[in-house]
């Protein structure tokens, strides 16, 4: 087992192509500042150079698609970027799995766990979360990212 920040398992070699993210409380501010920010390797702060770093996202967003699937008793005002939030409202129970799905040329990386899609659920808290790269030519995982997809939908 391997602790560290879940931010790092969101950094890859290769470029970002799409990205699906499930969760139960959702920070949009953390998620643009943090997650958009290393998934798509902005140059620009979010902080010190806000206009620059919008430009940057913007312009990276029109390219790549970025979904999150979240409860909608959870979601939190303060968005300023172009991504698809999905609201998934079921009868008498909380939407409440957290995954995300990272989509490249060659492979797909599956991440699922404890954590929301927040400061401390990615980085703060004590959290588990099991990451699978999966090879789309690769026969013995590639049902796997079927099945998850299947969850999506």
């Amino acid at each position: 087992m391997k602790s560290g920040n879940l931010l790092d398992l969101l950094s890859c070699d290769e470029t970002c192509i799409g990205a699906a993210f499930t969760t139960y409380g959702f920070n949009p501010h953390f998620f643009e500042n943090d997650i958009l920010r290393t998934l798509l390797d902005l140059q620009s702060d979010p902080e010190e150079r806000a206009l620059d770093y919008l430009k940057e996202a913007r312009s990276s967003l029109q390219k790549i698609p970025i979904a999150v699937l979240l409860d909608p008793g959870e979601r939190k005002g303060g968005r300023r970027l172009i991504y698809d939030v999905y609201e998934v409202e079921l009868q008498s129970t909380a939407f409440h799995p957290k995954s995300v799905l990272l989509l490249y040329q060659e492979h797909a990386r599956l991440i699922i766990g404890s954590g929301n899609l927040t400061e401390a659920g990615y980085s703060s808290n004590l959290e588990l979360f099991s990451a699978l790269d999966i090879r789309y030519d690769s026969e013995e995982k590639s049902h796997l990212l079927k099945d998850y997809l299947q969850f999506l939908e």
